[in-house]
């Protein structure tokens, strides 16, 4: 079975994260922003007596990257179990200054901190790093305006499974799967040849399959949220 690949695009979201902490909030709006830009000529090196706090989801994942961190750039990073709940929290204890300074969280609250002016966009030369090493939809995911807020953290795939108990040869494309399932699949008995996760992660495929196309052709318009285009995909 031909293995349905799309990104889940965790993200790191990181405010001044070579320079210590940040904790003024920049403005969300308006004409101000925030110059990060450095010559790419000077290097980037942490302050004197720089410290991170670091909310993250998984301790033993977040523990191994502060470690490695701290070995390379000699900044010590306090690791903090926060969970999915990290940018809401960021959100109200970031003003008052007792926030982390690196972020776990979804992407899509990548656009939350930014209106919510938390976010510090992230300096050009590692942004310069990042587009030589990772896929450029992930850092479009992570962007606002143009500007970069996150560093994808990991990837997550969509593997179609089979019991080898029941079937001996599984099925290689999906008209195969539609032709064999009627002579299998007892709905009396919860017997199904076929059966996927709600959501639409798993769904996608199939709906681009059949134009659907989310945030337009390139996945960016706010104004099209989904859409079946007249092409098939």
């Amino acid at each position: 079975m031909k293995k349905l690949t799309r990104a889940l695009l965790m993200c790191t979201i990181c405010s001044m994260a070579l320079t210590g902490c940040a904790k003024e909030v920049p403005p969300a709006t308006g004409d101000e922003s925030v110059n990060t830009t450095i010559d790419s000529d000077v290097e980037l090196v942490p302050e004197e007596g720089a410290e991170l706090i670091y909310w993250a989801l998984r301790e033993d994942f977040a523990k191994d990257a502060a470690a490695r961190f701290e070995a390379e750039y000699g900044v010590p990073v306090t690791v903090e179990v926060v969970g999915f709940d990290s940018i809401q929290k960021l959100t109200l204890e970031g003003p008052s200054g007792n926030a982390a300074d690196v972020v776990w969280g979804m992407h899509q609250y990548v656009v939350d901190g930014y209106n919510s002016g938390i976010f510090l966009p992230i300096n050009d030369q590692i942004v310069d790093r990042l587009e030589d090493t990772v896929q450029e939809a992930a850092l479009t995911a992570a962007s606002v305006n143009g500007e970069l807020y996150g560093v994808p953290l990991f990837m997550e795939s969509v593997a179609l499974f089979y019991n080898k108990d029941i079937i001996d040869t599984p099925a290689t494309t999906y008209e195969e799967i539609i032709e064999l399932a009627p002579s299998y699949t007892n709905v009396a008995n919860n017997e199904y040849y076929y059966t996927t996760a709600l959501g639409g992660y798993t769904f996608y495929p199939y709906l681009s399959a059949a134009g659907f196309m989310l945030h337009g052709d390139d996945g960016q318009d706010n104004d099209n949220p989904g859409c079946f285009t007249a092409k098939q995909k």
